[in-house]
C-alpha cells in the first residue's frame, strides 16, 4: 500500500510525471498512470505510454501486459486523454480571453488619460502616488499571474 499513497502525495503536491512513474513500476497501474499524466496535462508522455503498451501487448513481452486487454488501450486514449487535452484547451483559451480583457481595459485607460492631458495640459492628476504604484502593482500581479499560468498550461501541453 505505500506505494500508493506515495503516488497520492505526488498527485497532492502536483508531481504528476512522478506519481505516474511511481504508479507504473510499483502498483503496475496504468490506467492511474495515465490519469495522473492527463491530469498534470502531460498528454504525450500518457500516450506514450498507451503506445508502448500497445507494442507490448502485441509482442506479449512485458510485464503491463499481462493485466491489460487490448480492447482497453483506446479507453485510455478515448475515455481520459482525450477529454483531459479538451479540457486543458478550454482552460488555455479562457486564460488568454481574460488576459485579453485585461489587456482591453488597460488600453482604454490609457487612451483616456491621454485624452485628459491632451485637453488639460496644465492640470496635475489628483492621483496619489501610492494609489497609483497600488493600480500598476496590481495590475502588473494579475498580468504576470495569468502569464504564469498560461504558459505552464502550454509547457505542459508540449511536454
Amino acid at each position: 500500500m505505500f506505494p500508493t499513497s506515495r503516488s497520492e502525495d505526488l498527485t497532492s503536491k502536483k508531481r504528476y510525471k512522478e506519481a505516474a512513474q511511481v504508479l507504473l513500476d510499483y502498483c503496475k497501474d496504468i490506467r492511474d498512470a495515465v490519469i495522473a499524466l492527463a491530469t498534470g496535462n502531460m498528454f504525450s508522455e500518457a500516450r506514450r505510454i498507451v503506445s508502448r503498451l500497445l507494442r507490448c501487448i502485441r509482442n506479449s513481452v512485458h510485464y503491463l501486459c499481462q493485466q491489460v486487454s487490448l480492447n482497453s488501450v483506446p479507453e485510455l486514449v478515448e475515455d481520459i486523454i482525450h477529454p483531459a487535452a479538451f479540457e486543458s484547451r478550454a482552460q488555455i483559451s479562457e486564460d488568454i480571453g481574460e488576459m485579453r480583457e485585461q489587456l482591453r481595459k488597460q488600453v482604454n485607460r490609457l487612451r483616456e488619460l491621454r485624452i485628459k492631458k491632451i485637453e488639460e495640459p496644465g492640470r496635475s492628476f489628483t492621483l496619489s502616488r501610492r494609489s497609483v504604484y497600488r493600480d500598476a502593482k496590481d495590475t502588473l500581479e494579475q498580468t504576470h499571474f495569468m502569464a504564469r499560468k498560461t504558459t505552464q498550461h502550454l509547457i505542459m501541453w508540449t511536454s
